[in-house]
């Protein structure tokens, strides 16, 4: 089986790629139980059945690749989830505590070794997953067990990256014209939830305007790529809001951020007495985006406001920038980006993270206004200084 499957694959890595999209593709997720109870299925059982749970489809996985020379371990993994490293890395005694099953490839000629999880079949070859990333594991192979942190990832990996249009009316409506490319545990959630065409208008309404814009409405021919080289997805959709700006008079005034601050979402308490674990989809990531705003005939942007920063260190940073649109001297792009890179918030910290999104959510609520042409100042035509 593993030689007809990488049939025609010259290289080590289309061959990895080949077998790991067999396993993550044709056999289903299950979490089987076995006779022996706590033992993998063998993988002629997974190709017999087509499914398998997490440590039985690295099993199979692994098994393929010895199959066509390339050497592969299983890696017992506590995820994120379980969160409990002191159980495995105390001196005195080790419980091994494991909620996870994935493969390991070492790295040939001096380089990195790679981690694969074909668990899901939404799974491709790219970064580790969030939940697999700053944990705990042990690699079963030959030797004595040794127990390991997982790599770190970076924010980076996990993310969006969004270009969106904005053309608003006189009337306070507009029409978004939006491209996203989401890489990581983000991608892998838009290959779980736009498979189908038919649910696509409602999830993107749900899940990446929700908050962001009032009466918005997705238009239906939402396009969608989910294999994207190193695992990225890309999205493109189209919407329209009745209330995309307010009117202030004969003024309009578009947000710039979702109406729940970030402060109330993650740190609602004044003071903790238990650390935040914050989500795998939620730390490390990033989100950036490129707001093209055009105003209606006959409006130019007011003054804009300063660019900003906030500087988190450890725990991420944020930045704004305003300038006049140089494809249309009465418009206005934006770019803002969000990085949250600490996943854990020890209680010791838990006031100094607060403050810095407190000081997140200052930079990053403001408003592009749009004043009539007539109404403008020397300064907003030109932009900020």
């Amino acid at each position: 089986m593993a030689a007809d499957l990488t049939k025609g694959k010259k290289s080590r890595d289309d061959k990895v790629k080949a077998l790991f999209e067999f396993v993550a593709d044709d056999i289903r997720y299950v979490n089987y139980v076995s006779g022996e109870w706590w033992l993998p299925n063998r993988p002629q059982q997974l190709l017999a059945r087509r499914q398998g749970d997490c440590d039985d489809k690295a099993i199979l996985l692994i098994t393929l690749l010895k199959a066509v020379g390339i050497e592969a371990h299983e890696a017992l993994v506590q995820t994120r989830y379980t969160a409990e490293p002191s159980l495995l890395f105390s001196e005195k005694a080790a419980v091994p505590l494991f909620d996870h099953g994935i493969a390991y490839l070492p790295g040939v000629g001096g380089a990195p070794g790679r981690w694969l999880d074909a668990t899901s079949p939404q799974s491709r070859l790219g970064p580790l997953p969030s939940m697999d990333a700053r944990a705990a594991a042990l690699f079963v192979a030959e030797g004595p067990a040794t127990a390991i942190h997982t790599p770190s990832a970076s924010p980076e990996e996990h993310g969006v990256d969004g270009t969106w249009k904005v053309q608003l009316s006189a009337s306070g409506a507009g029409d978004l014209d939006a491209t996203e490319r989401h890489t990581g545990d983000h991608a892998f959630v838009l290959r779980s939830s736009l498979g189908e065409k038919d649910a696509r208008s409602q999830w993107v309404e749900q899940n990446l305007l929700a908050g962001w814009f009032p009466t918005v409405e997705v238009g239906k021919d939402v396009e969608f790529a989910g294999d994207l080289p190193m695992g990225a997805a890309r999205v493109r959709y189209r919407a329209h809001s009745d209330g995309l700006a307010r009117r202030e008079a004969d003024e309009l005034v578009l947000p710039l951020s979702p109406t729940v601050t970030t402060t109330s979402h993650l740190a609602p308490l004044v003071k903790r007495t238990l650390p935040v674990v914050l989500p795998p989809n939620t730390a490390p990531s990033h989100q950036t985006r490129v707001i093209r705003i055009l105003p209606p005939p006959g409006y130019r942007a007011a003054e804009l406001a300063a660019d900003g920063e906030e500087q988190g260190g450890e725990f991420g940073y944020a930045r704004v920038e305003m300038r006049k649109d140089e494809t249309n001297p009465r418009g206005v792009v934006v770019k803002r980006k969000v990085v949250f890179d600490m996943s854990t918030i020890p209680v010791v910290k838990y006031d100094a993270w607060r403050a810095w999104l407190q000081r997140v959510d200052t930079l990053l609520h403001r408003s592009v206004r749009f004043v009539p042409v007539a109404k403008a100042s020397p300064l907003a035509s030109g932009g900020a200084p």
